[in-house]
C-alpha cells in the first residue's frame, strides 16, 4: 500500500503525523496515524510505500480511540519493517 494523505478504503492517513526512524542496523519503526469513520480498520499496514520506499515488516502496537461526537476512530499503529 502506498502512503499518501488522503482516503484509502474509506480510512485517512494524517501524513503529519507520520514519522520513521531508523536504528543502527537500519530497521524502520515506523508511526501512523489512521482515522476510521466506523471504528475499524481495514488496511493492512505491513507493507508500505514511503516515499519510494518498500517497507515489509509487522504491526507491533495499535491503539484506537474513539472520536468524541461520531462513530469514528483514530488509530495509532507503529510498524516495525525493513525497507528495500
Amino acid at each position: 500500500m502506498a502512503i499518501f494523505c488522503g482516503e484509502i478504503e474509506t480510512e485517512f492517513i494524517d501524513c503529519e503525523q507520520t514519522s520513521i526512524s531508523y536504528d543502527s542496523r537500519g530497521i524502520a519503526t515506523i508511526n501512523l496515524t489512521v482515522v476510521s469513520p466506523n471504528g475499524t480498520l481495514r488496511g493492512k499496514y505491513n507493507d508500505l510505500t514511503i516515499g519510494g520506499v518498500h517497507f515489509t515488516g509487522v504491526t507491533v502496537s495499535v491503539d484506537g480511540t474513539p472520536i468524541e461526537g461520531s462513530t469514528a476512530h483514530d488509530f495509532k499503529i507503529v510498524v516495525i519493517a525493513a525497507g528495500n
